[in-house]
């Protein structure tokens, strides 16, 4: 099945239930949470006697303009999830309260916890400006008929699935997942592509596949005579993702695969019937030689490691969020690809599992990348999911 083919089961549609909103509400929530805590760095000898009084009395403090405008921006998405979440026949300004309560909760408790964080500034004046952007969020939606026009648009079950695969590699690539407001982050960030820039081969043959996978599962949600066009809107949010979130650099790599993908699809696959194939080739090719680099052989075999999710030293919890991300995305983007290409589920199965399985046998001896079970197991739970859910949009497939 080539991108721009529909099945029937793609086509089912419903209204977005109101939980849907509450749960992307509830995410929201997390990342400001999130965001407001990171690094972790608690230390509970910055808390003194002083503390509480000196923090009480920040409520007068609003900070400079950058800060204002970021406290504004985090809670933006809040005000607007949580207004789509209302049920039909609420009023507008009651349910706009409840929502400012439960915000408030976790707008107060990050600042309490940051007096705990010495590389922090807890401000209780931030809580301010907390509020003002859940409100500004909020405000477009207060409206009952455009809260109806969005959770009635049609969404298209075919969708859920490349939309969530893009999204893992967005998780992939773009830990720690904060934002910065800083002008000088946003210079930092571009200096390796326009001061430094550096040719990486093993960086760009992964992220060319990657990019190029992306470009067919981006065909397979939107219209086939805009694809290029929408690819064009993934890419370009993801480089400004890059110079936004802290710790993220655009490399010379980097912006080198992305055009590559971009002129391999739009004038190579975009119109070949049997793109899905090639591109799952291509994908599988380049996941050994991101896995095993340096090449390095060893004469003596590894210790494989058979507790899942068992990182190295110095490693965080961001670190394992963002190789699961990785693994599922390059798993999930396997199997939707060879399922998309008329192939049977057991067969792609046994060909996404064992391709994993393979590449940790090798590092046994090859790459510095220690082998462990944790890679087969996030590629066995991953097929099984991608398998059913395509099976659920896609009924035929599965014949």
């Amino acid at each position: 099945m080539d991108a721009g083919k529909r099945s029937d089961g793609a086509g089912q549609s419903a209204e977005i239930p109101g939980w849907v909103m509450w749960l992307a509400f509830c995410a929201a929530v997390l990342f400001v949470i999130y965001g407001s805590l990171y690094p972790f760095g608690f230390d509970a000898g910055s808390f003194d006697s002083h503390s509480i009084p000196e923090f009480l009395e920040s409520w007068r403090h609003f900070g400079g303009r950058g800060d204002i405008l970021g406290n504004i921006l985090l809670f933006l998405p809040l005000g607007a999830f949580g207004m789509l979440a209302a049920p039909h026949g609420r009023a507008a300004l009651p349910h706009l309260i409840l929502v400012a309560f439960v915000a408030l909760l976790p707008a107060i408790g990050v600042q309490v916890a940051q007096l705990a964080i010495p590389a922090r500034d807890a401000v209780l004046g931030d809580v301010f400006w907390n509020m003002g952007g859940l409100i500004l969020g909020a405000l477009p939606f207060c409206s009952a008929g455009l809260r109806r026009a969005v959770r009635n648009r049609s969404v298209q079950a075919g969708a859920v699935l490349p939309i969530f695969l893009i999204v893992c590699w967005y998780g992939a690539e773009l830990a720690p997942y904060v934002p910065s407001i800083d002008f000088q982050s946003f210079k930092d960030a571009l200096k390796p592509l326009l001061l430094y820039p550096t040719f990486y081969p093993s960086s760009f043959v992964g992220d060319y596949a990657a990019w190029v996978a992306v470009a067919y599962l981006t065909a397979r949600v939107g219209p086939r005579a805009i694809d290029w066009l929408l690819l064009i809107g993934v890419m370009g949010l993801m480089f400004a993702a890059k110079v936004v979130v802290v710790k993220n650099v655009v490399t010379l790599s980097d912006a080198a695969a992305a055009a590559a993908a971009l002129a391999t699809w739009v004038f190579l696959l975009r119109r070949f019937s049997r793109n899905a194939l090639v591109v799952a080739v291509l994908l599988a090719a380049s996941i050994p030689v991101v896995d095993l680099k340096p090449f390095t052989v060893y004469d003596a075999a590894s210790a494989f490691q058979w507790i899942p999710f068992a990182m190295a030293d110095g490693s965080s919890a961001v670190d394992v969020v963002e190789r699961v991300a990785e693994k599922v995305f390059q798993c999930g983007a396997l199997i939707f690809l060879l399922l998309s290409s008329g192939l049977r589920a057991g067969l792609v199965f046994i060909l996404g599992f064992g391709l994993f399985v393979g590449i940790e046998t090798v590092q046994m001896w090859v790459g510095d990348s220690g082998p462990s079970i944790t890679d087969p197991l996030i590629a066995a739970l991953a097929s099984l999911a991608v398998i059913k859910m395509y099976r659920a949009v896609v009924p035929q497939s599965s014949s």
